[in-house]
């Protein structure tokens, strides 16, 4: 046996372990220590159990401490046998696995904090125990608050930052809670450094405020601050107002609470007069005189310990009786979306009660007012205008005129106008301009150019409401197309596109809705363009048994205007197709058909309109389906001899090309206009064939006998419609 004269002293007591396991079949090397955390100036024991590998005889283990080898231990031929490496540390053999490395007291410092240990089999290292890092625990002994001078000084109803602060070698890290007096606050964990934000409250002038950190199960450690909150005197209010004839004496008194500091100056002012100041606190007034009516206020301060000032105040009202007068101010001009507030003081006494007016309109009153306000939040060029303000009170009575004037941007009554002119007739149209000041104009071809070939004047309808009016008595080919009417003044600029082109039959109608009722249909929709000339619009109804039906003649309200229209004489519980036809001197074309039952007799159920082919009942739907073959095949039919005799008036045609066109929505190609025209010139034709065709089929009460492929085909009569005045 070798002695390497190490002395072995072995700790059993209180020993709580961390494990670390490293196993191999069913086995395992640890190391744990005496305790979770170990403590300066005391000892701490490390113990190490392990099993022998395969094919292995020696009973030993190596300890490190980070990485570096402290002793060698085992047991050989029975006896315990150390080789000591690093002699802070005491070691010992408990049996033939388990081992112990000791820290005596004295070795106990700082130096071992977060050092990292393990024990591993002493011929073959990658038998080990996981690494386990020692903690010393260190004890809270340094707690601090930020600010403290003394005191924590805090204003009323103002948010403070107060910091806690620990000493960040404390091991665990503390739990640290606030307590404002004995009431609890917050707390916070794991943590060296805590803030709370404490709002001044009068109510807690003088409490402590007070933080505790501990770790270690220990006895707390505590800051204290002892809280100052400063908030201003309070005057107390004046239950009455003081009504007083001119020429006698006023006295009065104000009261208040001191605040903190309790140090209260009082003085007395008088709104709107920044001049008057009256110190102390009584309030006197000899002889007082019209001039002195009004709002008196009462003000108590005292100075806070950076220097700014506590305030607070109670009004009184002084009324000296006299009747109103208005402060005068002849005009006021605004820029557009802007707030405006028109004001006017009112010199009165009892106050007077106000109300604007625009012309006959009462647009606001207010009752017992200094001043008449009346605002409007967002300036539009329409509110130019002049106003009338009425004061009055149970002495008299006076009114004024207000005129109001805003600066605007043109605001054109319409940005699309769409003319449809013929050769012979002229171009006529007018915008009207909301604008000021004054507007400037021109008018462009869609290329840039400026048109200085139309006549052109501007018309003032008011101030801010203009007349632009353009025209040219003869229609050339090069006159067609898109112009831009660019309209501008100092505020801003507004375009409007102008369409000229040849008159063709009117634009389809559209959002077409309908209700059925027992024996009559209720339909609604939107016009359409009228092809430049004067529309009407029909409603059909067709059911195979019962025929065709029409309403009367419905002239156009408009363009892009809602229409309606009922039907009649329908058969109940029967399904129709529906559609409304708009027509002009050109043509006519039709809304897409609708399906709709009308109501049962005996139940009058609502039935809503459905597309064609959704609700109807299938024999009607059969029915439709043949109808529409055979209108088909006839439209086959005449558009073969339309075509045949298309070829024999081919020169005809192509002079007539320039005047017709079938454009469906002409909102979406302005731009290729006379492409547009003359490409889908030959389909219009015949489209409108049709079309009318199948119209003619079903008028019952028609009595002229027309050609079913050649009614159709009219040329433009020579009649200018402006649409832009519709």
């Amino acid at each position: 046996m070798v002695n390497f004269g190490c002395e072995m002293k072995i700790h059993f007591a209180l020993m709580c372990f961390i494990l670390m396991i490293c196993k191999t079949k069913g086995q395992e090397y640890n190391i744990t220590g005496s305790s979770t955390f170990s403590e300066l100036g005391k000892e701490f024991t490390w113990t190490c159990s392990m099993f022998t590998p395969p094919k292995q005889t020696v009973n030993g283990v190596k300890f490190y401490r980070d990485d570096l080898v402290c002793a060698v231990i085992g047991r050989v031929t029975g006896e315990c046998t150390v080789q000591i490496l690093n002699d802070r540390y005491i070691y010992g053999c408990l049996s033939n696995s388990i081992y112990t490395l000791t820290i005596p007291a004295e070795n106990m410092t700082e130096y071992e904090q977060r050092s990292t240990w393990s024990c591993r089999y002493v011929s073959n290292s990658s038998y080990r125990s996981p690494d386990a890092i020692l903690n010393i625990a260190i004890e809270v002994h340094n707690i601090s608050l930020s600010p403290n001078n003394g005191q924590l000084t805090l204003r009323e109803n103002l948010e403070t930052e107060v910091m806690c602060e620990i000493n960040n070698n404390a091991v665990p890290p503390p739990t640290i809670t606030w307590f404002l007096g004995t009431k609890y606050i917050s707390s916070t964990e794991g943590t060296y450094t805590t803030s709370i934000n404490i709002t001044g409250n009068r109510e807690d002038n003088t409490q402590t405020l007070q933080c505790k950190a501990t770790n270690n199960n220990k006895p707390p450690k505590t800051a204290v601050t002892t809280i100052n909150v400063e908030y201003p005197p309070t005057v107390r209010p004046f239950w009455q107002q003081n009504i007083i004839v001119e020429g006698r004496n006023v006295t009065v008194t104000c009261d208040f609470i001191p605040g903190n500091p309790n140090t209260t100056i009082l003085f007395w002012t008088k709104e709107g007069n920044p001049l008057f100041r009256q110190k102390g606190a009584t309030l006197l007034l000899p002889k007082i005189q019209r001039s002195s009516s009004g709002e008196y206020k009462c003000i108590a301060e005292n100075i806070y310990s950076n220097g700014e000032k506590g305030r607070n105040n109670q009004s009184m009202i002084l009324n000296v009786l006299y009747p109103p007068s208005i402060e005068d101010i002849p005009l006021e001009i605004v820029n557009e979306s802007s707030t405006v507030s028109l004001n006017r003081k009112i010199f009165s006494n009892p106050l007077s009660n106000v109300s604007w007016y625009r012309g006959t309109k009462l647009l606001k009153t207010e009752t017992s007012v200094k001043t008449a306000t009346y605002i409007i939040e967002r300036a539009m060029c329409t509110d130019t205008h002049n106003l009338t303000l009425q004061v009055n009170n149970v002495v008299g009575n006076v009114s004024i005129l207000v005129e109001l004037i805003v600066n605007c941007m043109p605001k054109l009554e319409t940005t699309n106008i769409t003319l449809g002119v013929t050769d012979t007739t002229g171009i006529d149209f007018s915008v009207t301009v909301l604008a000021y000041p004054s507007p400037q104009y021109k008018l462009q071809r869609e290329d840039g150019a400026i048109d200085n070939i139309m006549q052109n004047s501007i018309y003032m309808n008011a101030v801010n409401n203009f007349t632009l009016r353009f025209n040219k008595n003869i229609v050339d080919q090069s006159d067609f197309g898109i112009y831009n009417l660019i309209v501008s003044n100092p505020f801003g600029v507004a375009t409007s596109f102008i369409l000229v082109l040849p008159q063709r039959i009117p634009n389809i109608p559209r959002d077409v809705t309908l209700t059925c009722e027992v024996t009559s249909a209720s339909v609604h929709w939107v016009s359409s363009f009228n092809g430049g000339d004067t529309q009407t619009f029909t409603v059909v109804a067709f059911n195979v048994k019962y025929g065709t039906r029409y309403s009367e003649r419905i002239p156009d309200m408009g363009e892009n205007t809602a229409h309606s229209n009922f039907i009649h004489n329908l058969q109940p519980s029967t399904s129709y197709s529906f559609h409304v036809s708009a027509e002009n001197s050109h043509g006519n074309s039709s809304s897409e058909n609708i399906i709709c039952t009308t109501q049962n007799k005996d139940t009058g159920s609502l039935q809503t309109a459905v597309i064609a082919g959704g609700v109807g009942g299938t024999l009607t739907v059969v029915v439709i389906v043949l109808i529409t073959v055979f209108f088909v095949y006839r439209r086959y039919i005449c558009k073969s001899v339309l075509q045949k005799r298309n070829k024999e008036k081919a020169a005809t045609m192509k002079e007539d090309a320039a005047y017709y066109t079938t454009i469906a929505e002409q909102e979406n190609r302005e731009k290729n206009v006379y492409e547009s025209l003359q490409r889908q010139n030959a389909n219009s034709r015949e489209g409108n064939d049709s079309d009318k065709s199948h119209r003619e089929f079903n008028r019952k009460d028609s009595t002229t006998q027309v050609s079913d492929c050649e009614h159709s085909t009219r040329k433009p009569a020579n009649v200018y419609v402006n649409t832009s005045f519709m």
